[in-house]
């Protein structure tokens, strides 16, 4: 939204966008899972650095702000609507693609729709998508959603850091309520971010995301053994991605023959 972000125009989306691919392949090329979700380093110009509030000679982002992959603005702008941050999709990403547990469909008829802000009312976006606990058919499935997404809550819709919304004080406490960090709290992306590179219910996903697409296809009856061979690899290299490629060779060349 022009008005509400009058900054945001396509040097902003190719900078950012540009920044976190940099940081996501060297990552990968030379690092590991804990480095992509929690290495605040980056490369910067000056679309990017104003965005993160830092100059562009920076190294490092602010590491209360910033950490890994889940803290970039392209990830938070692409995860977002034109005037306020979703958490829902946000929440959902990390469910789906770090946990391996994606959320089901609404059920028929639910009102999927959020409250809009109000002139002059004093709320925040946590206060209206909160109305997903009040939704017979929309609670179980969002404590989950929700309980990641509100993390994010300190990020804007095009990712810049904000300790306000709508003149309140951001809340960006949440839970987890799946695998190994069932239970767990934190207060901010930041500390969310730290969790999920310590758990292995993210590291088994990881190397199972890779094994699907190193495969081409879903995984099938049969594939048990491999992949938990290839969890265990991964786990043993520290969650290293360069050998978290090399282990998959073997798979890949079957595959080929």
């Amino acid at each position: 939204d022009a008005a509400t972000y009058p900054t945001f125009d396509d040097a902003v989306r190719e900078s950012i966008g540009d920044e976190t691919l940099r940081f996501a392949r060297r990552v990968v090329q030379e690092g590991t899972l804990d480095g992509l979700l929690t290495d605040p380093s980056a490369e910067l110009d000056a679309e990017t650095a104003a965005l993160y509030g830092v100059s562009a000679d920076e190294t490092t982002l602010p590491t209360d702000q910033r950490a890994g992959l889940l803290t970039r603005a392209a990830f938070l702008a692409t995860r977002a609507h034109a005037v306020n941050p979703s958490p829902v999709k946000r929440g959902v990403f990390v469910l789906d693609r770090l946990l391996c547990a994606p959320p089901g469909q609404p059920p028929p008829g639910v009102d999927t729709a959020i409250p809009e802000a109000v002139p002059g009312d004093a709320t925040t976006n946590r206060d209206r998508y909160e109305v997903h606990e009040q939704r017979a058919g929309c609670s179980a499935c969002h404590v989950a959603i929700d309980g990641i997404g509100f993390g994010f809550e300190h990020y804007d819709s095009l990712g810049v850091w904000r300790d306000e919304d709508g003149g309140l004080p951001v809340d960006a406490t949440g839970t987890f309520v799946i695998g190994d960090l069932e239970g767990l709290t934190f207060d901010g992306a930041v500390e969310a971010s730290a969790l999920l590179a310590g758990s292995r219910t993210v590291s088994d996903c990881m190397a199972e995301t890779w094994t699907r697409y190193a495969l081409g296809r879903t995984l099938q009856t049969g594939d048990e053994s491999t992949l938990a061979g290839l969890e265990e690899q991964f786990v043993a290299s520290g969650g290293t991605f360069r050998d978290l490629v090399v282990a998959h060779a073997p798979i890949v060349l079957v595959v080929d023959d």
